[in-house]
């Protein structure tokens, strides 16, 4: 099922009406909120002498916010043809939300693994590692705030297509 509505998405076609941006527009406003709690979870536990602001911290926002807006105009569309069911519009913003933080982890995971201290040496076998460790750690501290966000999408997106 998850992998149907996931394929249905993607081939969504972008005479939409205008849903799609509804849906893109949010999302990126939920990832710039999701940004700023992840800046602030930092600030407040003192996260940044352990994550610092280099490359695969730019490179994973970037990604946030450009994952965050093409599948956020994906669902908009969806959400629109699926007559604007609550239940239905708050699943897909979690699902939006956990995929764009798993896309930008990876890109940011990426970065580092080729773009790190010349006298580190990382194996291959390291690699799988490297991404999971960083997608656990984000998770543990961004669950919550994700799926909150989530939810908002759905029901800022819901709200809108009512006026539509």
């Amino acid at each position: 099922m998850c992998g149907f509505v996931t394929a249905t998405i993607l081939m969504e076609k972008d005479h939409d009406h205008g849903c799609g941006m509804i849906g893109m527009r949010t999302g990126l406003i939920c990832a710039g909120l999701g940004g700023l709690i992840a800046a602030l979870i930092l600030t407040i536990m003192r996260g940044w002498r352990f994550v610092g602001v280099d490359a695969k911290l730019i490179v994973g926002g970037v990604a946030l916010f450009a994952a965050a807006g093409f599948f956020g105009k994906k669902a908009g569309v969806y959400l629109c043809r699926r007559r604007n069911n609550t239940g239905i519009n708050m699943s897909i913003g979690i699902a939006l939300a956990f995929g764009s933080i798993a896309i930008a982890v990876l890109a940011g995971s990426l970065c580092y693994v080729f773009v790190h201290d010349p006298n580190l040496i990382i194996e291959v076998t390291e690699i799988p590692a490297i991404f999971l460790g960083s997608l656990v750690a984000v998770l543990i501290f961004g669950a919550i705030p994700a799926a909150v966000l989530g939810v908002v999408y759905g029901l800022l997106v819901g709200m809108q297509l009512e006026r539509k």
